[in-house]
C-alpha cells in the first residue's frame, strides 16, 4: 500500500516551511543520548515530532516509533501525533492499529485531507473496502482536483462491487491526469466487469500508448478482445505480452481455454511456439 503523505509532510501540514533539515542537530543530540524527553522546557513540539519524522526517514522504524509513542504521551491534543503515529504503524504492518490512530487524530482534526487518506488506506488493507471508501470520500468532497483521491476512491469502489461509483471516480481520474496508468487500467477493469468491452478496449489502448511494454496490459486486453469476438487480435495481443513477459503464459493459456470464446491447444510448447510467431493474425 502506498502513503499518500511522505512522512515529511506531517509537518509540513502543520507549518509550511519549517525545514526538516533544521531538526538534525537534534537528532543527533538524540542518538548521542543528550536529548531531553519530550515535552521539556525548551524543546518545542516540532522540534519533537520532527525527531521522529528524521528518524523515520533515515529506516529506524522502530525507534521512531518509540519516540513518538513519547511525544504522545506529551502531547497527547495533537492530532499530527497520531496522524504520524497511523504512518507508522501502515510501516510496522499493522494497519488495524493506523486505523484507530488515524481515527484518534480525526477526532481533533476531522478534515484533514492526509490524515483521512491514512484512514482509508488503513481501511483497505484490513479487508473494510467500504469504510475506506467512506474516508476517500471525504477527502474528495475536500480536494476533489487530486487524481491520487480520485484514484484511491475507484479503486475503493471496485472493491466493494460499487461498479458505477468507480467508474466516475476513475473517469474523473483519467480527466485530471491523463498519464496515469494505474487509472487507465483499473478503468478497463471497470469498464469489463461492466461488460462495457469497448470502453474496456479503449482504456487499455489507452494505457498502451503511454507505456507499450505493460504486460499484464496486453494480456488484459487480450481477454477483453477475446470476449468481444476478436479472436485473431486478441492472439497477436497475446503473443506480444509473451514475448514481453513470459511469465505471462498461464494467464494466456487459461483465457485461450475458455469453454465460449477460445481455443483449446492440446500441446502446451505448440502454443508457446505459436505465440512467440505470431505476428500475423491466425486462421480459424
Amino acid at each position: 500500500m502506498r502513503d499518500h503523505v511522505p512522512l515529511g509532510a506531517v509537518l509540513a501540514q502543520r507549518d509550511a516551511g519549517h525545514p526538516l533539515s533544521l531538526l538534525t542537530p537534534w537528532r543527533r543530540r538524540e542518538a548521542m543520548g543528550t536529548m531531553q524527553p519530550p515535552g521539556v522546557a525548551g524543546m518545542s513540539f516540532e522540534n519533537d515530532l520532527g525527531a521522529v519524522i528524521a528518524c523515520a526517514n533515515a529506516g529506524d522504524i522502530e525507534h521512531a516509533w518509540d519516540l513518538c509513542r513519547r511525544v504522545e504521551a506529551a502531547y497527547p491534543a495533537q492530532p499530527a501525533v497520531h496522524q504520524l503515529l497511523a504512518v507508522l504503524s501502515m510501516q510496522r504492518g499493522q494497519p488495524k492499529e493506523a486505523g484507530d490512530y488515524a481515527q484518534e487524530s480525526l477526532a481533533l482534526r476531522p478534515n484533514h485531507v492526509p490524515t483521512l487518506m491514512i484512514a482509508g488506506d488503513a481501511a483497505r488493507s484490513v479487508g473494510t473496502t467500504d469504510l475506506a471508501a467512506a474516508h476517500y470520500t471525504r477527502a474528495y468532497l475536500l480536494q476533489p482536483d487530486r487524481p491520487d483521491i480520485c484514484l484511491a476512491l475507484g479503486i475503493a469502489h471496485y472493491q466493494s462491487g460499487q461498479l458505477l461509483p468507480a467508474l466516475n471516480a476513475l473517469e474523473r481520474c483519467v480527466h485530471l491526469a491523463p498519464e496515469s496508468l494505474d487509472a487507465w487500467f483499473n478503468l478497463a477493469l471497470v469498464c469489463q466487469d461492466m461488460q462495457d468491452l469497448n470502453g474496456a478496449i479503449a482504456a487499455l489502448n489507452r494505457l498502451l500508448v503511454l507505456c507499450p511494454t505493460r504486460a499484464d496490459a496486453l494480456v488484459n486486453l487480450g481477454i477483453v478482445l477475446q470476449a468481444n469476438g476478436q479472436m485473431d487480435e486478441a492472439f497477436l495481443v497475446y503473443g506480444r505480452a509473451y514475448r514481453l513477459q513470459g511469465d505471462t503464459f498461464g494467464r494466456i493459456a487459461h483465457a485461450l481455454a475458455a469453454e465460449k470464446t477460445g481455443r483449446m491447444w492440446l500441446d502446451l510448447d505448440d502454443l508457446r511456439t505459436a505465440l512467440l510467431h505470431s505476428e500475423r493474425p491466425l486462421t480459424a
